[in-house]
């Protein structure tokens, strides 16, 4: 018996209004898509934090300044990210997750700032920065990368600011080798590693290579830009230290504890 074979004809107009239906379909994904999207844009609660921290720096200590810029550097950064590339891409999200981390890591050294005229700023600071952990899936945020969060600020300090006004050419060629054998070496361990051993020992180093130059940058005739900048990195060098877990004894080895 012979296999009867049907024979199907198209609908010219059965087939258009079938295009039409699926292209509806799918410029109406594509909407609900850019909604989602455009609901995920931080820029406000960004340009919030900036202006808060902005806004308290006339009633801090001039010792704290340091790290309240080194807080407001890491949020305009985030802003200029998703200015230039929009919230979808890849460095403005992993710049949006430092500034959940930088703040959070702030938090002891923020609360220790309060003042009757700045606490409500400084609370409004760190509902802020849960609202953008919650809104992006950052809420989990462990210390995987944090070495690699802080040496990359503290590089941009050394490059940008410590080496470029450095006050005589001594001192730059020695921060000039803190960048070379220090700096990138523990930046490519911590990326490559995350916050494990072999990072902690690099930090570690890079460390004790700053201190042993501390007392001569202090020292040094300079101007205002440079005294602050070295200010702002040796703040973050003890932040270091305290999380790369540096021992009394550690310190007493390197002259840092007489």
């Amino acid at each position: 018996m012979k296999a009867l074979k049907r024979k199907y004809k198209i609908n010219p107009v059965g087939f258009a209004m079938l295009t039409i239906i699926a292209g509806s379909f799918l410029l109406a994904r594509t909407c609900q898509a850019q909604e989602t999207y455009e609901s995920q844009d931080s820029r406000p609660e960004l340009k919030e934090e900036a202006d808060i921290l902005d806004s308290i720096e006339q009633y801090v200590r001039k010792v704290d300044l340091p790290r309240i810029k080194n807080i407001v550097r890491t949020v305009q950064s985030a802003h200029q990210a998703i200015n230039q590339d929009g919230m979808a891409a890849w460095d403005p999200m992993q710049k949006v997750q430092r500034v959940v981390m930088t703040c959070r890591y702030s938090k002891s050294f923020l609360e220790s700032i309060k003042s009757e005229i700045i606490s409500k700023k400084i609370n409004r600071l760190f509902e802020i920065t849960e609202l953008l952990a919650v809104r992006h899936k950052f809420t989990k945020i462990q210390g995987a990368n944090l070495i690699d969060m802080m040496e990359t600020q503290m590089e941009w300090i050394l490059e940008k600011q410590l080496i470029v006004n450095a006050p005589n050419a001594a001192i730059r060629t020695k921060l000039e080798n803190i960048v070379s054998n220090y700096m990138g070496d523990g930046l490519s361990i911590a990326r490559a590693h995350g916050d494990r051993p072999k990072a902690f020992r690099a930090a570690k180093e890079l460390y004790f290579a700053f201190y042993a130059l501390k007392n001569d940058l202090i020292a040094a005739r300079s101007s205002e830009v440079f005294f602050s900048a070295v200010g702002e990195y040796s703040d973050m060098n003890e932040q270091l230290a305290n999380y790369a877990e540096v021992t009394t004894q550690e310190m007493k080895e390197h002259r840092v504890l007489e």
